[in-house]
């Protein structure tokens, strides 16, 4: 179950199910193993990819890692649960992967494009 947050309207929604539209299965709960393929430094390193192309600094610290900007936001909890608001819509208490998957939707369709 994730919380997503319609910003226009200020009020959650509870999904159950999120299909992502890849090649990544449906998400039905927190447990989904395939979301915890990436290691704490490659999910890192992916945060220091983007916070490049934004052109913007990247927090990192054991713990927590992200960025901010004029409308978004990311974080990435070393515990595997991380957040992303961009636009109107925010992931909250998702798993890292999940939320670096949206965060990078939304630069591909506002045409931003990360670093390689």
């Amino acid at each position: 179950m994730f919380l997503v947050l319609n910003r226009s309207t200020n009020l959650y929604k509870q999904i159950n199910n999120i299909d992502l539209g890849s090649d990544l299965a449906k998400i039905t709960n927190k447990n989904a193993p395939f979301l915890m393929s990436s290691s704490w430094s490659d999910l890192r390193r992916r945060v220091a990819r983007i916070g490049a192309s934004l052109d913007v600094v990247v927090r990192s610290d054991p713990e927590v890692c992200g960025l901010s900007g004029s409308g978004y936001q990311l974080t990435l909890h070393h515990s595997g649960y991380g957040d992303c608001t961009v636009g109107d819509l925010s992931l909250i208490d998702c798993p890292n992967e999940l939320v670096l998957v949206e965060f990078e939707r939304w630069m591909r369709s506002s045409k931003r494009f990360l670093l390689s």
